[in-house]
């Protein structure tokens, strides 16, 4: 949807540099980051290499250069403003229930969309009987973007034993009252206006996902168990979030501020 606008029309020997040099200026333009454009070209790259076979010539993507990873993401507080003004509104209700989701799983919005209450291999599910989250069902294929299952928080249990109560008939654990039984995939719309009627900076519905790691890692989890619980490698968890750490650089930030204090360097009397 974000490439079509721009690409419409075109043939594969437009995809040159300078072409896309000007989509990046047409996607910064509304508002796009770098790092945003940079997956988007990155999308088409993968699927004119997945046409090979049909055509005479691959051609080179440009892509804009990588930028450090810098996540937008909101307060406990800001996120609490945010929730409210969704639930208040009654057409966005279905869109603070997936919102809550993701806040306490961390999960990306489409695993939180597609998540059934009755197991299946397929797709995600909920077991609330054991308390927990199956973000991946035995017959999908194992992908790099990694879905583990994980415990379900008591707050939420909370929530979804609630609604499994008042909408028995639901198959998705997020559906929207006027389309029953359909998942629901994309909140970005109601998320955006919730955003500005709360005062806040926009976020995005992949942005909850980063507000639920970086508070967890405020709050003092370890890399280890963030990167247990998010499905996430350690790697992004250390080179992404760490930062926000109480315990990120505790020892060395403690010995620079007793520099000249203690010197464990004895210099050899001449």
């Amino acid at each position: 949807m974000a490439l079509a606008p721009f690409w419409a029309g075109k043939s594969v020997k437009n995809v040159t540099e300078a072409d896309c040099k000007a989509y990046l200026k047409h996607r910064e333009k509304e508002g796009r980051s770098r790092s945003t454009v940079r997956r988007e070209l990155s999308t088409m790259r993968a699927a004119l290499n997945f046409a090979r076979s049909r055509l005479t010539k691959v051609p080179d993507v440009w892509l804009p250069p990588e930028t450090d990873p810098r996540p937008d993401w909101l307060t406990r507080d800001e996120f609490a403003a945010v929730l409210w003004k969704l639930w208040r509104q009654k057409r966005s209700r279905h869109a603070a229930r997936l919102a809550l989701c993701q806040f306490y799983t961390g999960s990306r919005p489409r695993t939180v969309g597609k998540t059934t209450r009755a197991k299946r291999r397929d797709g995600p599910w909920l077991d609330l009987d054991q308390e927990i989250w199956w973000r991946r069902g035995d017959d999908e294929k194992q992908t790099r973007k990694d879905r583990k299952p994980h415990r379900i928080p008591t707050r939420l249990l909370a929530h979804l034993r609630r609604w499994d109560r008042i909408y028995p008939d639901w198959e998705y654990v997020v559906e929207h009252t006027r389309h029953p039984g359909k998942p629901v995939l994309d909140i970005e719309k109601a998320l955006t206006s919730a955003c500005e009627k709360a005062g806040v900076r926009r976020i995005t519905p992949h942005g909850i996902k980063h507000t639920a790691i970086t508070l967890a890692i405020r709050a003092g989890m370890s890399i280890e168990d963030a990167a247990e619980y998010f499905s996430t490698s350690p790697e992004t968890i250390r080179k992404t979030y760490w930062h926000h750490s109480p315990q990120h650089m505790e020892r060395q930030a403690g010995m620079m501020g007793n520099l000249g204090r203690t010197d464990t360097h004895r210099n050899p009397r001449k």
